[in-house]
């Protein structure tokens, strides 16, 4: 198993656990996972979960906080509401350019996400 950061311990809860399930959820199955991008030097890690809400946390020195919340992934476009640790909106588009990259704009423009395995 690989270890999504050189300080977290795989057999540990995330920093923000995932949310309860949202009942009406809209989230493509295809996007359900742990996803990573570089934050040189450091990382990005996402997990998505099948129930509509999401854990994000940085191990980059670039102070992007923790938070955890709602997530859709539906029709090339994705809306996200934190919850917890952060108050935040973001959306835009992705699209999955085979099973482990996901290509996402947003706020902070387009970006290249990595299925963790």
């Amino acid at each position: 198993m690989v270890t999504p950061c050189s300080t977290d311990d795989p057999r540990l809860a995330p920093i923000l656990p995932l949310p309860p399930a949202v009942a009406d959820a809209k989230v493509d199955p295809q996007v359900v996972g742990t996803w990573v991008i570089e934050m040189n030097p450091g990382r990005w890690i996402w997990e998505i979960g099948a129930g509509g809400t999401y854990q994000f946390h940085s191990t980059a020195p670039d102070l992007a906080p923790t938070h955890a919340g709602r997530i859709e992934f539906a029709d090339g476009k994705w809306t996200l509401q934190s919850m917890a640790g952060y108050a935040d909106t973001d959306g835009g588009t992705y699209q999955l350019q085979g099973p482990d990259l996901m290509v996402m704009t947003g706020k902070l423009g387009t970006g290249s996400w990595r299925r963790m395995k």
